[in-house]
């Protein structure tokens, strides 16, 4: 926990997260940490993170990053790593947050998603978070497919990868 965050402050988020699923806030940046077994992103598009960039700079955060509050009241970056290094860089000193109660496997599935909402991943990337689909879903080749969008061929030649 972070100074400028009290006890009583993380009650009334933990409490607004049980009532309705997740709560909205500004977090102060040294107050969110990071994992990066959770960021399904391994390389970043220059080119993306300049346009990024020059966005935040000029109208500011545009959407909340993702954030899980974890036993010990640390709250855990789950998608939002761009937003939140360009906020770094800037000198801001928070964040717009969406924080929510997550597994691990749920912050994983979220990060996933909401990387390839917001700008495709690389085949590579998609390839090894279909691994851990396949991990997480017993090897069931079917379902897999389906929850990546992909035909069994697709699936079967990013597995190869």
């Amino acid at each position: 926990m972070t100074a400028s965050l009290t006890k009583d402050t993380i009650s009334l988020i933990r409490k607004a997260i049980a009532e309705s699923g997740h709560h909205y806030t500004t977090l102060p940046l040294d107050a969110i940490s990071r994992n990066q077994d959770i960021n399904p992103r391994k390389h970043r598009n220059p080119s993306d993170y300049a346009r990024i960039k020059n966005s935040m700079a000029s109208n500011g955060q545009d959407s909340p990053v993702d954030v899980r509050l974890l036993e010990g009241d640390i709250f855990e970056l789950v998608a939002g790593n761009t937003r939140t290094d360009i906020g770094g860089e800037l000198a801001w000193d928070s964040l717009e947050c969406r924080i929510q109660i997550l597994t691990d496997d749920e912050a994983i599935e979220l990060a996933a998603r909401e990387n390839n909402e917001r700008s495709d991943m690389s085949v590579l990337e998609k390839a090894d978070h279909a691994k851990w689909q396949m991990e997480q879903n017993s090897g069931d080749k079917a379902e897999v497919a389906k929850l990546m969008g992909w035909s069994l061929k697709v699936l079967e030649a990013r597995l190869l990868m």
